[in-house]
């Protein structure tokens, strides 16, 4: 009987051994899989920043040697997006080991000074800007807004005008709208709108981008800090990618103790160095910011909301205070409701795709609109 029990004893610990080793290689599997790398497809340098979102929602920014963590579910759809490169979408079971993001290519012509008196540096360009809700588990889209829009950047410091142009703009309405209080609406803090602009940039004093460096190997430092990356493209131009918030920041916000907001952002942009010139507001090509918002009311749960604003430079030129003058402004960043424009500008090919999640949901949306 002892000897039986031995033999069984000697069986029940292969096959435990046997599951062990098929755990083991499962799991060098699984951590092979998620050790996959985001890289240039013309330097073949890892991308660090990139964003990775599933159902539209922040999953994670790719780390210095361009890492980035999957979810667990290999059936999720992730998109991976920077501002400077064409999107990347797939199952995370498909995804590879190094995913290649091509560059995307700009074309913008070096400015001419044709004013006598250039006072300000005008861009004009596409931007789209939209919210998804994300207090579900499956995720919604509030609001979408995109359009043409003109930015009036004084050269010498102060306030940014903007002229919006041509827009189309989509809410999806709900009963959290109804059951928001009026002290909530009236901290205007959600809603589509043009992306904020600063004189400040590209180098803003808080975060020093005056005493930045260069490292051979293209990567922009300050202090001892990843803050962007430098390449050539192929037009033979630097580019550099700036990460302005590297480490993110957090913000908070409480209004007599009966509203609270916390939120934190995270921006990138892309400049051009024309010529001889310096990286600045000439080589200036695009913008992206991602904001991540949670407010309460007298200590409630209300709102948690991931935004997203983009801007893509189409044209560059300087102007006088005379010209500005002439020009009528837009006196508010909101996007108002409905559509207006002439042509669809949205199919430019500089502009990198929505994902194909937010593009759906936007479909949706268009279609219960127009019923």
């Amino acid at each position: 009987m002892f000897v039986t029990f031995v033999k069984k004893l000697k069986e029940m610990r292969k096959t435990i051994l046997f599951f062990v080793l098929l755990l083991c290689m499962f799991g060098v599997s699984s951590a092979v899989k998620s050790q996959v790398r985001i890289l240039d497809e013309e330097t073949k340098k890892p991308v660090p920043f990139a964003t990775v979102t599933e159902k539209a929602q922040l999953v994670c920014y790719s780390d210095t040697a361009g890492c980035i963590k999957l979810p667990t579910d290999g059936n999720a759809e992730i998109t991976i997006q920077d501002v400077a490169y064409q999107t990347y979408e797939g199952k995370v079971k498909d995804v590879p080991k190094e995913v290649i993001l091509k560059p995307l290519n700009y074309n913008l012509n070096d400015i001419e000074v044709k004013a006598s008196h250039p006072d300000y540096i005008q861009l004009k360009g596409y931007f789209r800007n939209y919210e998804v809700n994300s207090e579900k588990n499956d995720s919604t889209l509030k609001c979408y807004a995109d359009g043409i829009v003109e930015y009036f950047i004084p050269i010498n410091g102060g306030g940014v005008k903007h002229r919006l142009i041509e827009y189309r703009s989509f809410r999806k309405k709900s009963s959290q709208d109804k059951d928001s209080t009026s002290m909530m609406n009236s901290l205007d803090l959600f809603g589509t709108k043009v992306p904020k602009m600063s004189s400040d940039e590209p180098f803003p004093k808080e975060t020093k981008f005056s005493k930045y460096q260069i490292t051979n190997d293209g990567r922009l430092m300050v202090k001892d800090v990843l803050a962007g990356t430098v390449r050539t493209d192929s037009l033979h131009r630097k580019l550099m990618s700036i990460n302005m918030l590297a480490p993110r920041d957090k913000y908070s916000l409480s209004i007599f103790g009966l509203v609270s907001v916390a939120w934190y952002k995270d921006i990138r942009t892309v400049y051009a160095k024309m010529k001889n010139n310096s990286f600045s507001w000439s080589g200036f090509i695009s913008q992206s910011e991602y904001q991540k918002w949670e407010a309460k009311v007298r200590k409630k749960h209300d709102i948690i909301v991931d935004e997203y604003s983009e801007f893509y430079v189409q044209e560059h030129d300087y102007v006088s205070k005379d010209d500005v003058k002439k020009v009528k402004m837009t006196s508010s960043d909101k996007v108002p409701d409905g559509q207006n424009y002439t042509s669809p500008y949205w199919n430019d090919t500089y502009i990198p795709r929505n994902s194909y999640y937010v593009e759906n949901m936007l479909g949706k949306m268009m279609k219960t609109i127009s019923k």
